[in-house]
């Protein structure tokens, strides 16, 4: 499926400034987006967005953006880690096509929701009782999966 990649680039992601880690960025040779359920149903941690269409997961402890045609994963320290990354992206993306009729495929996406629409559902008192620093730190795992709205005691949906 996968065989080479093109448009190689790594850069350091906005809220580190200055620091020697990088984000890498490969633009894939072929579509995956048909494999984003098998992936979703064995890989650590997956999350499937259904807009943007990707898929979120961990592969080797490495965080993995997988959208059709390209991979975006950090962290990485030199262009070699992020290199020998590739290959282990690409093999993994190769076993699953290979595999996929043994794999149950798992279609359950997640909806995302700004952190700033989470936001205004909550009290912004930075109690902590949610087990966040900051009700901004609590709005962004919400986004992202992490955490359920229900851990803050003063949540409020706004219809």
């Amino acid at each position: 499926m996968i065989k080479d990649y093109t448009n190689f680039s790594m850069e350091a992601p906005g809220c580190h400034p200055g620091t020697s880690v990088f984000r890498a960025h490969f633009k894939l040779d072929t579509d995956v987006s048909s494999l984003f359920p098998y992936i979703n149903a064995v890989a650590e941690k997956a999350k499937y967005y259904k807009s943007p269409h990707y898929i979120q997961f961990l592969l080797k402890g490495i965080d993995c953006a997988l959208y059709a045609d390209e991979v975006i994963a950090r962290v990485f320290e030199n262009r070699e880690q992020a290199l020998v990354f590739f290959d282990h992206i690409k093999g993994f993306i190769n076993d699953i096509e290979s595999n996929k009729e043994s794999i149950t495929p798992n279609y359950k996406k997640q909806e995302y929701i700004p952190v700033l629409e989470i936001l205004k559902c909550l009290p912004k008192s930075n109690c902590k009782e949610c087990g966040f620093p900051t009700c901004m730190a609590f709005a962004d795992a919400v986004s992202k999966g992490d955490a359920a709205y229900e851990r803050c005691p003063k949540y409020e949906r706004k219809e």
